[in-house]
């Protein structure tokens, strides 16, 4: 009992560490690109990737969970089979990215036009071979993974470093060294296991379960596909209807509100979500209506203290040329304050598992932010984009929580 105990607490300090330094080497990355890069520039490489990201769904990331679940079944042969069924259906974002690239030329929007063609090309390869990491996680090799992402973020940064710094800052280019260089080393790592697995053949049952195990996969990345819609659609309407400096701006604050309350929140969460679920569901719910007021009153003492530094803290980070960001950020933090009920209810849903619940309240606060971005930002422009966010997830998210929860039933 203590070795395996032992062996978890490893592991969780393994994936802990991986997952700050790939924050870190992301954002020292974005801190590098504000600095050298004009605001203009800076936006034009956020709405790329927001486009890349938004388009992900295409690439089927969902069977990364098939991945997940036929390694921790022992079934043989399934990395590259499904990594190859992966780049198969991402060559459908590549004849995309050319429509929109077309558009582009066609707008008088040549610098977008030749953006879109590279990364509309390299993008598949980029979205492929990323499931080394489930197939790892499936055989419970934790320390593993956690050395491959590691060592992939900091090439990664590394390469984009360099040629920004001593070869080119052409934003074409660094886009393809972005995609290229993610793209190629999880390749190798995706190549080098599936060589290491046992080239026998699954028998008749085990192809029934993986095939099964794909479909599922192939379900999971469309129904997940509004959410990540909805993730992205903010700084794709700004990109494409507003400016590109706005973009810059609107990203940095988002980005460092996203990394202060987001980064706090996820150390709550694995405190109290044991917590929770280990007892009934009256008897957690309990416990969270006390727990709620000492946190909430922890975020409001943070957040107060945050929005204060937020304008000093971009100005060192990220160069007084984005100072517009702070006003950003200091919404999203204030506003996060009334935030904090509806996720430690949400935390609640996972930890007894009320599936219901949990799909009820996703959903709905996810078509009201798509509804009320498509609604605000023809009235009030960038302002209607933040009163989108602040409405959906500060407002109705906590509100239809306590409503779920007055109504779920142990």
């Amino acid at each position: 009992m203590m070795r395996i105990l032992t062996a978890n607490f490893k592991s969780g300090i393994y994936l802990l560490s991986s997952n700050i330094i790939v924050s870190l080497a992301h954002f020292i990355t974005s801190i590098l690109f504000t600095r050298i890069f004009t605001p203009e520039v800076y936006g034009q490489y956020t709405y790329i990737f927001s486009i890349i990201g938004t388009l992900s769904f295409f690439s089927l990331p969902g069977l990364n969970i098939a991945i997940m679940q036929a390694s921790s079944r022992k079934y043989k042969n399934i990395l590259e089979k499904i990594s190859l069924e992966r780049l198969k259906y991402s060559f459908i974002v590549t004849f995309i990215f050319i429509l929109l690239g077309i558009y582009m030329l066609a707008t008088d929007k040549p610098t977008l036009f030749f953006l879109l063609i590279v990364s509309g090309f390299l993008a598949p390869f980029y979205y492929s071979f990323d499931g080394y990491a489930s197939y790892l996680i499936g055989k419970r090799r934790f320390v593993e993974v956690s050395q491959y992402r590691v060592i992939s973020s900091l090439v990664n940064a590394i390469l984009i470093l360099v040629f920004v710094l001593f070869i080119t800052r052409n934003l074409a280019i660094i886009i393809a060294v972005n995609l290229l260089s993610v793209g190629l080393i999880n390749f190798y790592y995706t190549n080098l296991l599936a060589r290491k697995e046992k080239k026998e053949i699954n028998s008749n049952k085990e192809m029934k379960e993986i095939c099964d195990v794909i479909k599922y996969g192939q379900k999971l990345s469309f129904i997940n596909c509004v959410s990540t819609i909805e993730y992205y659609l903010d700084r794709l309407i700004i990109g494409s209807f507003l400016k590109f400096d706005t973009l810059a701006f609107y990203s940095i604050g988002k980005m460092v509100s996203d990394y202060t309350i987001k980064n706090v929140w996820q150390v709550v969460y694995q405190i109290i979500f044991p917590d929770l679920g280990e007892v009934e569901f009256n008897e957690a719910k309990s416990r969270l209506l006390k727990k709620m007021i000492i946190i909430e009153v922890l975020f409001f003492g943070l957040c107060v203290g945050l929005a204060l530094i937020i304008p000093y803290l971009i100005k060192f980070v990220f160069s007084k040329r984005y100072i517009e960001s702070a006003k950003y950020a200091q919404i999203f933090i204030i506003f996060g304050i009334l935030n904090i009920p509806g996720v430690m209810i949400e935390t609640l849903f996972q930890a007894q598992k009320r599936e219901k619940a949990i799909y009820t309240l996703r959903i709905v606060t996810v078509l009201t932010h798509i509804l009320l971005l498509l609604i605000l930002v023809w009235r009030w422009k960038i302002w209607g984009i933040v009163f989108a966010s602040v409405i959906s997830y500060c407002i109705f998210y906590p509100i239809v929580s306590i409503y779920l929860l007055k109504n779920e039933k142990d």
